[in-house]
């Protein structure tokens, strides 16, 4: 019985040292295995290209929708960047997405208002995605779009 509880404790503290290295080094990242994504929920904006440089997250979308859509703001949520999240600089808060077409956002305004900045060392992170906008028309509803971006 010795032998098992002193081999026992053995394991546990080799998967402990082994945890701890996995989790400060970045080793065996399970986001190193998916491809980049760049996804919404719903069928309203889809997102046809993505990038990270310089301190900004730039999205080509477009409107498949049957409608005008006004963005009203674009907010990326991730442990990578420093103020914690990134979004629509003040000048491109509500800009218009026809249908049909596709423009690119940039966000580049954290919390603090400062460029976003992010730990590009780490390699693949993952980006919660959180796109505010309403259709064009009499009514003003607000809607919300949620999605990821994996980079």
């Amino acid at each position: 019985m010795s032998i098992l509880l002193k081999y026992g404790f053995s394991t546990l503290a080799f998967l402990t040292a082994f945890g701890v290295f996995v989790y400060f080094f970045n080793v065996l990242n399970p986001l190193f295995f998916l491809p980049d994504q760049c996804v919404f929920s719903g069928n309203a904006i889809k997102c046809l290209s993505h990038s990270i440089e310089n301190g900004t997250i730039e999205l080509l979308l477009e409107n498949p929708a049957g409608k005008d859509i006004i963005i009203e703001d674009i907010m990326a949520i991730s442990a990578m960047l420093a103020g914690g999240n990134c979004s629509l600089d003040d000048s491109a808060l509500n800009s218009r997405l026809n249908k049909g077409t596709k423009s690119r956002f940039i966000l580049n305004k954290s919390a603090d208002g400062s460029q976003c900045a992010y730990n590009s060392s780490v390699g693949k992170s993952r980006y919660d995605v959180k796109i505010s906008y309403h259709l064009v028309g009499p009514t003003h509803i607000n809607r919300a779009l949620d999605g990821k971006l994996i980079i």
